[in-house]
């Protein structure tokens, strides 16, 4: 009797080995999947026995998610900023944002023009504007988000904590006067 690998070296290099090889070890992954959310529920303790026999705790926490159906399995293996952001989104968003293979990304802005970026091509950035608790964020949210996030155009001017005039004083940023300071400050504004 032939084992797997046997049968599997036995296949032709070619892209349909190679795509029937990869059906087959996704279909067997989610066997996995499934098998350890029935191992948990006739034992609690099974996550701690699978990682502490050298299995990765962050896949062991992936494949009972994707067991129990609120993981796409399409995200177990992605580890981009965006795919992490997706895999905390309810399994709707995760299957609809997947569905459409990229995101819709505001860029600039008042009158901003949106580009579709693919998940694994997505800066940090575009993640924390694009994608929000529940999905897709809308293009007033994230016109929003540039707004807040976005430093006023002009150079810093280190400016001085306060200025005295011929008839006011201008308070530029917080500071402590001494007695002193201030008797000046008056008599310069005499």
């Amino acid at each position: 009797m032939k084992t797997q690998i046997e049968i599997h070296n036995a296949l032709p290099d070619s892209v349909e080995s190679f795509l029937t090889l990869l059906q087959g070890s996704a279909n067997t992954l989610l066997q996995a999947a499934q098998m350890l959310v029935r191992l948990k529920e006739n034992d609690p303790t099974i996550i701690e026995q699978v990682v502490s026999a050298g299995a990765s705790p962050r896949l062991v926490g992936d494949l009972l998610r994707v067991g129990e159906g609120s993981l796409n399995p399409s995200l177990l293996f992605d580890n981009s900023a965006a795919a992490k952001k997706v895999k905390q989104l309810p399994v709707s968003a995760q299957t609809e944002i997947i569905k459409r293979g990229a995101v819709e990304v505001v860029m600039g802005g008042s009158e901003a023009d949106t580009i579709m970026v693919p998940l694994h091509a997505m800066s940090p950035e575009q993640v924390k504007q694009a994608l929000g608790p529940t999905g897709q964020q809308s293009r007033a949210d994230q016109l929003a988000y540039i707004r807040r996030n976005s430093r006023q155009a002009g150079p810093d001017i280190d400016q001085p904590a306060y200025l005295a005039r011929k008839d006011r004083l201008i308070i530029n940023r917080p500071c402590e006067l001494s007695r002193l300071q201030v008797i000046r400050l008056l008599e310069e504004m005499s």
